[in-house]
């Protein structure tokens, strides 16, 4: 059996697989510009997605879910004032 931390405290072979899957295979990060038509695409993971877009140097920040199996659509209206 492998474990998850040795008796030492160090971290073990599963918690560093672990870890790895979570860090590296299963978080979504990028960058992305908006079409002609301002619209962004792309595909993930279903889950929890904070999203940051800078509009003439202003931050704006949203947060949706996408559910799993289905396309999911998501619309962000930026007021200029």
């Amino acid at each position: 059996m492998f474990p998850s931390f040795w008796s030492n405290g160090e971290p073990g072979p599963v918690f560093l697989a672990l870890k790895d899957l979570i860090q590296n295979e299963w978080t979504t990060s990028g960058d992305a510009r908006t079409d002609d038509n301002g619209e962004i695409r792309f595909r993930g993971f279903a889950a929890e997605y904070d999203f940051l877009m800078n509009c003439l140097g202003k931050d704006f920040r949203a947060r949706f879910h996408a559910a799993a199996a289905k396309e999911n659509i998501f619309e962000m209206v930026v007021s200029g004032e």
